[in-house]
């Protein structure tokens, strides 16, 4: 794994698992604070152009949906 994170210039951080899992929990409670990604270090293939939230559940709705 190091030598891939070598090859493509990307920072290898060696630490246990527990630090680790800590540093999640951290994030999972609002502790800290995930760092935001630059977006424009995201493939333009998996940028969406536009999504409409028409419901606030969490669930990107369509107009093919079934609703009951």
């Amino acid at each position: 794994l190091k030598a891939i994170c070598e090859k493509y210039g990307v920072p290898y951080v060696q630490e246990s698992v527990f630090e680790r899992l800590r540093k999640t929990v951290d994030i999972m409670v609002g502790k800290k604070v995930m760092r935001p990604f630059p977006t424009q270090y995201e493939p333009a293939k998996d940028k969406v152009k536009t999504v409409t939230w028409k419901t606030t559940n969490g669930a990107i709705d369509d107009d093919t949906s079934v609703t009951a």
